[in-house]
């Protein structure tokens, strides 16, 4: 045990000795100007295109037939905000404040999939339901009331997401150089550790 727990340190220390040696080259030498962030973005546009968001509003319940007397109900002329009104304890995926008003991002859709498929193949204003969602046991109500098409976000509300990746793009290239060097200058004298190194490149 005393040994294992020596090679346990020793392999820590290492880590921590490559981790302060890659910090401390490569933080310091990354320098970002506007022109080249700017550059970034129009070079790699696709990589800040949303997907397909829509919004709608939606209420569910356990029993079809409450969910049926909703859909009467604003058939009828009612919104689903007097759903909320009436039934305070009403689920929803939505904001209950909102009256269910919710977006529905494709790759987020992960806990009411039904409901996802369903909205991203309805027309925008139409009202869907009862829809069975398995993940609830519940039937689910909703309108879809817009459908925001997929687009590339500008520069300025990315631009701490461009700043990002160039950075861990720089300290990549930046510790594999200092990697090479190292193991140029003193490759009959040191051991390279391959273990800390992978560790260092998932981190990255």
């Amino acid at each position: 045990k005393e040994e294992g727990f020596r090679d346990w340190r020793e392999r820590k220390q290492r880590g921590f000795m490559i981790n302060h040696l890659v910090k401390s080259e490569t933080e310091d030498s990354i320098s970002l100007s506007e022109k080249e962030m700017r550059d970034y973005y129009e070079q790699n546009q696709e990589k800040f295109r949303t997907g397909e968001v829509l919004v709608a509003e939606e209420v569910h319940a356990e029993a079809d037939s409450t969910v049926r007397r909703w859909r009467a109900e604003i058939e009828a002329g009612g919104s689903f905000a007097d759903i909320f009104r009436a039934n305070p304890h009403v689920h929803s995926y939505g904001a209950h404040k909102k009256a269910g008003l919710m977006t529905i991002h494709r790759h987020r859709a992960r806990a009411y999939p039904e409901l996802a498929d369903a909205a991203f193949a309805a027309e925008v204003g139409e009202l869907v339901g009862p829809l069975y969602m398995k993940e609830a046991n519940s039937y689910a109500i909703f309108r879809l009331l817009e459908r925001q098409e997929s687009q590339i976000k500008p520069f300025d509300e990315m631009r701490k997401s461009v700043e990002h990746m160039m950075r861990n793009n720089e300290r990549q290239r930046l510790t594999d150089a200092l990697f090479r060097s190292l193991r140029d200058k003193y490759e009959s004298r040191i051991v390279v550790f391959d273990e800390q190194l992978k560790q260092r490149h998932t981190e990255l």
